[in-house]
């Protein structure tokens, strides 16, 4: 939910911190889609629900952006949690996502270790199966974003200490290793 008059930057994990270093957008003027600049501060334009979607491919130079308008989400969560077969709870335990103050529709749980063989995992919804969010079987987990409706398969992922993340208005979700 963008209120007028913000101001944004954005980071690489390396970066963060640096003002010299941050992305964002010189021009004054709002655009819905567009090139980011490092040393850039960004001021956001519009009012209202938007996803932004920001691409930053190294190899090819391409850092861009692009706002995407939404609906007012109409449903909230008491809480976001994963359950699946890992750590010997073979389903039965909720491990929660912490939900973020700035943008409550956003979900996190960091440096969490998953333990056992063949682990599959789905994120869910107030602790219940009437709102979950799986995979499709179709790609590994890697730092991509994957969007699925609600259900879906199990999501298969090897055992290790990963980040997730979850959207509850789009269904996104991002499971990245933790790399030490």
């Amino acid at each position: 939910n963008w209120q007028n008059n913000k101001s944004l930057k954005i980071w690489e994990h390396e970066d963060y911190g640096k003002t010299t270093n941050a992305w964002g957008v010189k021009s004054s003027t709002f655009s819905n889609e567009g090139k980011l600049e490092k040393g850039a501060l960004w001021t956001i334009g519009n009012v209202g629900w938007y996803m932004l979607t920001i691409t930053m491919d190294e190899e090819n130079n391409i850092h861009k952006y692009k706002w995407t308008a939404i609906d007012e989400p109409t449903t909230s969560y008491t809480n976001i949690s994963i359950i699946g077969s890992f750590g010997g709870t073979n389903w039965g335990t909720d491990v929660e996502l912490t939900q973020c103050a700035a943008a409550p529709h956003n979900w996190c749980l960091l440096d969490y270790e998953l333990t056992g063989e063949n682990i599959e995992l789905k994120f869910r919804a107030n602790l219940d199966w009437g709102t979950n969010w799986g995979g499709d079987g179709s790609q590994p987990i890697s730092p991509v974003v994957y969007t699925l409706p609600a259900g879906g398969e199990n999501i298969k992922v090897p055992a290790g200490k990963y980040d997730f993340y979850l959207n509850d208005i789009t269904g996104d979700w991002t499971i990245l290793k933790v790399v030490e």
